[in-house]
């Protein structure tokens, strides 16, 4: 793609091939975007939004999303979660937060109301268009005007929600699904230790579980730090993730193993439910080859009935 500007600040037209097309002022394409970002306009405004936005090609898109722009949104309660170019594996993990958020609202409106979803993307129209799509929540997305890097871009996602307010975040990834039954435990998990936050180092959703204990509903304990969907207070943040975020002090590298050092030598510990709440669907990735999906994902069972009530330790 290549820019023709014309003057000096924003570009007036777009060349895709041979034809140039014409860019709207670029106040009233942000004024639209950000009234789609933000659920402010109405469903038949939003589809002629976004028919515009994607006339005006990428570039005018992220020109008008990018995270340096992005005004301030803050909620009590978030959800971050990185894209970048993996759509079909996406539109699985969003359809799977829809079907257990919608959950939640069934059992707390007014609770669930609170919450809002931050989405750090990479540049990738696909991805950026379907974060664009949610309608189940409020949503705020975040668009990289170059590639980041994933530590960089989920970090970003992560910092900007507890920067901006956030007192308790789940993480998720654009590979890692939900059961319907996940919120059930977030829930529980944020209306247990919120006056407590410093107890545990995380909360997570996932438990190598390929068939269900007698007590399918009970947690555990963890001396580390489980990545494939969890939790963590804004105080945990502030004093062990974010400074630690982009620090390798052994092997093997990366900022999950980091976690795991930096829990482990805390001395903390993280809670995780015996029956898995997640699950991760990415055969291939950093740290992850068909082999090692097919040995730890890809029986694992996740589970969809009772709600957490009380700790009941399974093990």
């Amino acid at each position: 793609m290549t820019v023709t500007r014309r003057g000096g600040g924003w570009p007036n037209a777009i060349m895709i091939g041979q034809r140039a097309r014409q860019v709207p002022p670029a106040a009233r394409l942000l004024a639209a975007v950000q009234k789609i970002a933000n659920r402010d306009a109405a469903p038949g405004e939003i589809q002629r939004l976004q028919a515009e936005a994607r006339t005006y090609g990428e570039l005018a898109l992220y020109q008008r999303l990018s995270s340096e722009a992005a005004p301030a949104r803050s909620w009590p309660y978030t959800i971050t979660l990185p894209v970048f170019n993996r759509p079909h594996a996406l539109a699985q993990v969003l359809e799977s937060l829809r079907t257990s958020f919608q959950r939640l609202r069934q059992k707390a409106p007014a609770y669930a109301a609170s919450w809002g979803l931050i989405v750090a993307a990479e540049p990738g129209l696909p991805c950026v268009q379907q974060a664009l799509g949610v309608d189940f929540m409020p949503v705020r997305v975040l668009v990289n005007r170059e590639l980041r890097g994933l530590r960089a871009n989920l970090f970003q996602g992560l910092d900007f929600a507890f920067q901006n307010g956030s007192r308790f975040n789940l993480h998720l990834e654009d590979d890692v699904v939900l059961s319907p039954s996940a919120f059930d435990l977030v829930y529980w998990y944020e209306r247990t230790f919120g006056h407590r936050p410093r107890d545990y180092f995380s909360y997570c959703l996932f438990a190598d579980s390929v068939s269900f204990p007698l007590d399918a509903s009970g947690l555990r304990y963890l001396k580390t730090f489980e990545g494939y969907g969890w939790c963590v207070f804004a105080e945990m943040w502030h004093e062990h993730f974010r400074n630690n975020w982009f620090v390798d002090d052994g092997e093997p590298a990366g900022w999950d193993w980091q976690m795991r050092r930096v829990c482990e030598r805390s001395g903390m510990r993280s809670l995780a439910p015996c029956a898995s709440r997640s699950n991760h669907i990415g055969r291939h990735g950093t740290y992850s080859s068909p082999e090692v999906y097919d040995r730890r994902f890809a029986n694992v069972k996740m589970y969809e009935a009772d709600e957490v009530h009380s700790m009941d330790l399974c093990e």
